[in-house]
């Protein structure tokens, strides 16, 4: 031991860097200090730092040791990766038995997990490509997002998407052109493999198309109807004979009703991108409904309604 202007070293005669420094560690493990070793205590570990909670390295190797009989935990930084890692050291692993005093860690369980960058994980190694991680790829792990009174659960086998209370939304990709595709895609230009299994999505309820802003077929030009699926047609002021111009679907098997207001008809031609049985005179509620052939690119017929 080395006391040099109220620094003391173990290990060195030289401590510089804080008031008490130690250098090197007992017999051949990473533990350069212990305390309350009496009992369940802490220890400090070199190379890849750790702070155990009734754990020590006594043969710098594995997990570890137990420091006294019971359950243990480490807090550990791998100093190559910058992953920060949490484990546990529980009674699981000897069906039921704590950890015997000076005993060596054979199983871990890994509780979470910060990187370099700030992404964080829950259960497995956090990955660098994604922000937020929960779970292991194992049968028994659940993660639930628990809302005021109802919860989001994610499970091995099934995963339930619920609003936090009674009469909240869920709201689903919010954004300006943004898709859902439910089942299986093998890839982003596969317009024939959207939808997989045999039931893909079943409603218990009511589904609403929301209604964009009318269009004028005198003063609107070609319609584009976007991601929508819902428009209000009218006419102010041209001939009847004014056609209905529709621009191409962004999606295969996107449907597009179109409903007619007021009095002043208009025409739905069947030509160019919209298969008809034929030219169509639409007026007064009359309600048609279209849906995109990617492969044809055409808007094709499903129903009409003359009301």
């Amino acid at each position: 031991m080395k006391v040099q202007a109220q620094n003391v070293g173990i290990g060195t005669i030289s401590p510089t860097i804080a008031r008490i420094e130690v250098v090197g560690s007992a017999d051949t493990s990473n533990t350069a200090a212990a305390f309350g070793t009496d009992g369940a205590g802490i220890s400090f570990q070199s190379n890849f730092p750790t702070v155990g909670f009734n754990q020590y390295n006594k043969q710098n190797s594995g997990y570890g040791n137990y420091m006294f009989t019971g359950s243990a935990a480490s807090i550990v930084l791998n100093s190559n990766t910058g992953i920060l890692s949490l484990n546990v050291f529980n009674n699981e692993q000897f069906n039921g038995i704590p950890g015997v005093k000076y005993e060596a860690i054979t199983v871990s369980k890994n509780v979470f997990n910060i990187n370099s960058n700030g992404n964080f994980a829950i259960g497995k190694l956090a990955e660098n490509n994604i922000g937020f991680l929960v779970g292991n790829t194992n049968n028994s792990g659940n993660s639930i997002l628990r809302g005021t009174t109802f919860h989001s659960t994610f499970g091995y086998n099934d995963t339930y998407i619920n609003g936090g209370k009674t009469g909240s939304k869920v709201i689903i990709n919010d954004i300006p052109n943004g898709n859902i595709i439910v089942g299986g895609r093998t890839e982003v230009s596969d317009l024939y493999n959207v939808f997989g299994g045999v039931n893909s999505l079943s409603v218990s309820g009511a589904i609403a198309f929301t209604k964009r802003d009318e269009h004028d077929v005198c003063t609107g030009g070609l319609y584009n109807p976007g991601n929508s699926s819902y428009v209000n047609v009218k006419r102010t002021g041209c001939s009847n004979a004014q056609p209905f111009a529709i621009a191409n679907g962004i999606v295969e098997g996107q449907l597009l009703i179109i409903q007619a207001e007021g009095n002043n008809g208009f025409t739905v031609y069947d030509q160019n991108n919209i298969n008809l049985p034929g030219n169509t005179q639409m007026g007064g509620g009359d309600i048609m409904m279209l849906i995109w052939n990617g492969y044809f690119s055409k808007w094709e017929q499903v129903s009409y309604s003359n009301n």
